[in-house]
């Protein structure tokens, strides 16, 4: 079965105007310095309480945004949502107070979930809260990493962190990150907001398990339940060939497809009816394939098509009814939801996608199917009428190749009329009809036909012999187009010309217009008037040498193998008919006017014209088009260990069975969010925590999607890395918040910066000449680190190196150093009684700023932060959120 899957951009048409639910999320947990307000969303878990910013107002109702035939869920009172959050926060507070720790320097963490209940690949507001009751101080370094369930993934995140620090929420990651947040002091919290989607219908708990603490936070979130409810199957529909001639047929496809990834989940009862626009009916073949599991009614000649009792099974998202549609007239046939009577259980969108090269859907542009039929050409044969005498009417006869009633008019009214068939002769001279069919709604309007012929007096006088002189050209190349002919008579009355080979040439006035190869014979005629007999008429051949000829053969559309037969159009200049040959009978063979597929591959057609005694023949032109054979999804990688090193781990695993298709593999990391992806390598390495045990699952990737997980590898812990005797050689500088700084002094903090490491990998800093470790930091989602350590207060003057220490991407060792030149302590420092340890302190034993001298320096620096960030809000413009 083949799966039909939107690209996301084509997917994410289907999400609302999620900027607006989440910018109503966010007002309605509140917009101060990063605590909730009272009016929270109305699902998910509780978040703790904090005193409301006095400058922000409750919004008078939050509303979740109206999707597609679903009622609006009304919001939860906001009092209950706050009376929870504050029992859990006081709750947590109160043990934090029972167990001597400092909560309340430390902020807690909790959670909201703004729609618990949405739609496969719709999204819904996840809400992320750091909240403290203590804040005079600043709150640094705090980090958690929340784990989605498998069938949820991140949609978006739009920079709704209210508080210094870096959110790592990728769109289409399983894994929100917040690292190196800061609540500057004299604020109780922050919160930030991601915009999560469900994969795959099902029912996902959300706790305080999926939270991974990573730096100072306490976890006392609750729960909520995430509902992810299948989105009804779609039906769009393609014309396989959309030009075609007027009584000619097209395939008229017709998919349904469904986007919840629920391997399990199945759609039953699908079906619809399609009332074929005028113009078209069922074609001769009926319905050509069916792959819906249902009852097909398309008798030919028909103008509906019925699907019924159609099912989408586990594992299947898309299904296709092909049906042969004739058209019976002209124009553009187009199909749109007024033709189409879907039952309850499919959703209509024939105009999201056309026809890609494989059998899928594109997302651009936009388009209903569309079949347009072109008219066909037709002739005249006009028998050449004999000369009449006045008052003795004669019938024409005239007929198109159409079949359809051909008209007469006189261009002569003074010499002769014309009714239906009837010419009448009314005075002697000239008499010029014209044959023609002004075409239907089938066929186009043939190129008219003129005869003429001599009409004589009842009693004619006695009359004066005349004769015709006519010496055309013996030979013309029908290149040539036209040929200009005169002649003269005796006379001097004026001759007219007309062709004995209609076939060959036609004639309008004294222009001779060559048709095709052969022998052209044009008439001289004289036929008198009152004084003047008419003339003997004159006869003389032109051969028109053999014309060239070229093909046009239309470009065959990529193919499924499971499509049989591909229809070949080719047309010549000359009118004759074209024949296809295969270049690649292995791949296909050519059938008349239709390519049998054998197997996947490359069809390469030749189209060719021999030509006749008329024509040469023609270069032959060939089409060349891709054959695709439907790939399943790869099975799962076998035997997966896991290695533990330095701050790292390797994965190692074998190939599935049957590797075909296989294009990669992705190993993931459990806890994670640690990955790394290989283009068909066996092997990778992936950035590591040291001292946690790490399990390792991989799956294949194939160019129909990604396979199943493989089972959980073996546990395995690394190491920290350890500093060697002497500073490593290294060509790469560890940097600070203030570049590249060349002292510093005993007690001062710096914040050195790190770039490079393995991602979510431990690094070690330490500072020579005896190697001291000062602490150790888990690098972000990009491999970087920001950390504040303390020099120590006893390390002795003079010239030092400071040195982090870790692993590459690679696994392989990688060292940054930053040589330092350390000041002499100063005498008062040792007695200073504000100098100590923070019992809250990171990796290390980082140590707070000391000395009344740096204090004052933050103070002041605190004071014109917070000047400025207010000045920023009040100048700042109100505007929607978007995400």
């Amino acid at each position: 079965m083949v799966r039909f899957k939107r690209p996301r951009s084509t997917l994410s048409t289907r999400i609302p105007a999620w900027s607006g639910v989440l910018a109503a999320a966010v007002l309605a947990v509140g917009i101060g310095a990063g605590t909730p307000a009272a009016a929270a969303p109305a699902s998910g878990a509780a978040s703790p309480t904090a005193a409301k910013p006095a400058a922000v107002t409750k919004p008078a109702a939050v509303t979740k945004p109206v999707a597609a035939a679903k009622p609006v869920a009304a919001a939860k009172p906001a009092v209950t949502a706050k009376s929870v959050r504050a029992q859990k926060f006081a709750k947590a507070t109160a043990l934090c107070l029972v167990a001597r720790s400092t909560c309340g320097d430390t902020p807690t963490l909790t959670f909201a979930v703004f729609d618990t209940e949405i739609e496969d690949h719709r999204a819904t507001v996840f809400t992320f809260y750091l909240n403290r009751s203590l804040t005079q101080d600043a709150a640094t370094d705090l980090g958690f990493v929340f784990a989605l369930p498998t069938g949820l993934e991140i949609e978006d995140y739009n920079n709704t962190l209210t508080c210094d620090g870096t959110v790592s929420a990728g769109r289409g990651d399983s894994t929100i990150e917040l690292s190196a947040a800061t609540i500057i002091a004299g604020n109780t919290g922050c919160h930030f907001s991601v915009l999560v989607t469900g994969t795959q219908s099902g029912t996902y708990p959300l706790d305080g398990d999926n939270i991974t603490v990573t730096t100072n936070v306490h976890n006392v979130a609750g729960s909520a339940t995430l509902k992810v409810v299948p989105t009804l199957p779609t039906l769009f529909a393609i014309f396989s060939q959309s030009s075609i001639d007027v009584l000619s047929t097209s395939t008229l496809k017709l998919y349904l497809e469904r986007t919840d990834d629920n391997p399990t989940a199945t759609a039953t009862g699908l079906g619809y009816t399609v009332n074929l626009p005028s113009g078209l009916e069922v074609g001769p073949d009926s319905v050509v394939s069916n792959s819906c599991d249902g009852t097909a009614t398309a008798a030919p000649g028909a103008t509906s098509v019925v699907l019924s009792g159609a099912t989408l099974g586990a594992g299947n998202d898309g299904c296709r009814l092909s049906v042969s549609i004739k058209a019976t007239t002209s124009g553009d046939h187009v199909l749109d939801g007024s033709n189409v009577i879907p039952l309850p259980t499919v959703d209509l969108a024939l105009g999201n996608g056309c026809l890609d090269s494989v059998g899928g859907i594109a997302g651009e542009p936009a388009c209903l199917p569309t079949l347009t039929a072109a008219k066909l050409e037709q002739t005249v044969t006009f028998a050449q009428p004999a000369d009449l005498t006045v008052g003795g009417p004669a019938t024409l006869t005239a007929s198109a190749s159409s079949e359809l009633p051909v008209t007469f008019t006189s261009g002569t009214t003074g010499v002769c009329t014309v009714s239906g068939t009837t010419v009448t002769p009314v005075a002697a001279g000239t008499c010029t009809v014209t044959a023609a069919q002004a075409g239907s709604t089938v066929y186009l309007a043939a190129t008219p036909v003129p005869r003429s012929f001599g009409v004589t007096a009842a009693n004619p006088p006695v009359l004066q012999n005349q004769t015709v002189s006519f010496t055309p050209p013996t030979s013309v190349a029908l290149s040539a187009g036209t040929l200009a002919v005169s002649a003269t008579a005796t006379s001097g009355l004026t001759v007219t010309f007309q062709t004995a080979t209609p076939s060959v040439c036609a004639v309008t006035g004294t222009t001779v217009t060559l048709l095709t190869a052969g022998t052209c014979t044009i008439q001289a005629n004289q036929y008198g008037n009152g004084t003047y007999a008419s003339a003997t008429p004159v006869l003389r051949d032109i051969a028109v040498a053999t014309a060239a000829q070229t093909i046009t053969f239309a470009q065959p559309a990529a193919a499924e193998l499971a499509d049989g037969k591909v229809s070949l159009k080719a047309t010549a200049s000359s009118g004759l008919p074209v024949a296809f040959q295969s270049s690649t009978p292995t791949v296909c063979t050519a059938d008349g006017a239709a390519a049998t597929l054998l197997t996947a591959g490359t069809c390469t057609i030749a189209a060719t014209q021999p030509g006749n005694t008329q024509y040469a023949a023609a270069a032959t032109v060939t089409r060349s088009f891709t054959v695709v054979a439907t790939i399943p999804p790869p099975a799962a990688p076998r035997r997966v260990t896991a290695t533990a090193g330095v701050s790292s781990i390797t994965a190692s695993w074998d190939a599935p069975a049957d590797s075909i298709g296989i294009t990669g593999y992705r190993a993931t990391a459990s806890p994670g969010p640690a990955t790394c992806t290989t283009t068909g390598e066996t092997t990778c390495v992936l950035g590591a925590t040291a001292g946690v045990a790490y399990t390792i699952t991989v799956v294949a990737i194939s160019t129909s999607g990604p396979g199943n997980a493989s089972g959980a590898s073996n546990e395995a812990t690394p190491t920290a890395p350890q500093p060697p005797a002497a500073p490593p050689v290294t060509n790469l500088d560890l940097t600070t918040d203030k570049g590249l700084i060349s002292t510093a002094e005993p007690g001062q903090v710096v914040v050195f910066i790190g770039t490079g490491f393995a991602r979510y990998s431990t690094v070690t800093i330490s500072i020579y000449s005896e190697p001291t470790v000062l602490g150790t930091v888990v690098t972000d989602g990009r491999g970087d680190f920001r950390k504040p350590v303390t020099v120590p207060p006893g390390l002795e003057a003079g010239a030092h190196t400071a040195v982090a220490q870790g692993v590459a991407p690679d696994g392989s060792p990688r060292a940054m150093n930053l040589a330092i030149k350390v000041a002499a302590a100063s005498s008062g420092d040792d007695d200073d009684p504000d100098t100590g340890s923070d019992p809250d302190a990171g990796d290390g034993g980082e140590l707070p700023t000391t000395g009344s001298d740096v204090s004052a320096v933050l103070l002041t620096g605190l004071a014109s932060l917070v000047t400025g960030a207010g000045l920023f809000m009040a100048g700042r413009p109100r505007r929607r959120t978007h995400i």
